[in-house]
């Protein structure tokens, strides 16, 4: 058994090699056509597997294990089925991933909200996407949550209304001071004349 096992690993051996060229090969054909990382890391992926199958396949025909190699070829038996199951919320995360990068609702560097969480994106995974919120907290948000979930994108409209509330006592001046809070804003380069900004009195409280 022993010359079997041998030439098996061997053969392994040669096509992780392979596979890992044709990791490179196709991570530089996307990396050519797709700027997102994330379709760039699944394509590689793609180009790899099926060397890594192949591999499988032969080593186990040649260790006498005919039926185990043909049920992984075919995909049937037992062991897919539970391996199916096990791997639920994983293929999951990883299909959702791939619609993600499809849609492209966001990319490294914006700032969003999902599920509640705010933070800015560091990164896209097949599992999930790393946020870093205010605080320097790193959030794995899982891909399947984030597809079936509402996304809140800050960065993706550069002309975005920011609203602030100033407190005023009942003695001060409202006009006046509307004037000079609106003078002020439009000397800010960051502020757009149109639309313009505006001041408006929400609320009086019982200690103005």
């Amino acid at each position: 058994f022993f010359p079997y096992l041998l030439s098996a690993l061997l053969v392994m051996a040669i096509f992780l090699f392979f596979a890992s060229v044709a990791n490179k090969i196709g991570r530089r054909a996307a990396q050519r056509r797709l700027r997102n990382p994330l379709m760039v890391e699944i394509v590689a992926k793609l180009f790899a597997v099926p060397v890594i199958l192949l591999g499988l396949y032969l080593v186990l025909r040649m260790s006498g294990l005919t039926g185990i190699a043909m049920t992984i070829l075919g995909g049937t038996g037992a062991i897919g089925l539970i391996v199916g199951f096990a791997a639920k919320n994983i293929l999951e995360n990883y299909f959702s991933g791939i619609m993600l990068s499809m849609r492209n609702p966001y990319k490294v560097g914006d700032i969003v909200t999902i599920g509640g969480n705010t933070g800015v994106v560091q990164k896209l995974t097949t599992r999930g996407t790393i946020l870093v919120d205010a605080n320097g907290n790193h959030i794995i948000i899982p891909n399947s949550t984030i597809y079936g979930g509402t996304i809140i994108n800050q960065s993706a409209n550069p002309s975005a209304r920011v609203n602030f509330y100033l407190p005023l006592a009942y003695k001060e001046n409202i006009k006046e001071t509307r004037d000079i809070v609106l003078r002020g804003l439009k000397t800010l380069t960051e502020v757009l004349t149109t639309p313009e900004p505006a001041m408006l009195v929400e609320d009086f409280t019982e200690t103005g």
